[in-house]
């Protein structure tokens, strides 16, 4: 009789080694989820920790390098001299 071969390679039984390493970021992923999605503490930890990186900063900076506004001011110049 010919044999299949596809029974050699299910998992024996209800945990399986290879297949928990395959889904382990999907596992930490879905726990960090859990854990953010019913601790207060944990969401706050996080909403400061991100606030401290300055993520959520709401200053502007305008940095413009001089050459640049050198280069605006010329064309302002001549718009203004144009008209």
């Amino acid at each position: 009789m010919i044999e299949n071969s596809n029974q050699e390679n299910k998992p024996s039984g209800l945990f399986n080694l290879k297949m928990f390493k395959k889904h382990l970021s999907t596992i930490l992923f879905a726990v960090l989820m859990a854990v953010l999605l019913f601790s207060p503490d944990a969401k706050s930890f996080l909403i400061k920790q991100l606030m401290f990186t300055g993520l959520f900063d709401a200053e502007i900076y305008l940095i413009i390098p001089q050459t640049m506004l050198s280069a605006i001011i010329l064309i302002l110049e001549i718009m203004k001299a144009i008209k």
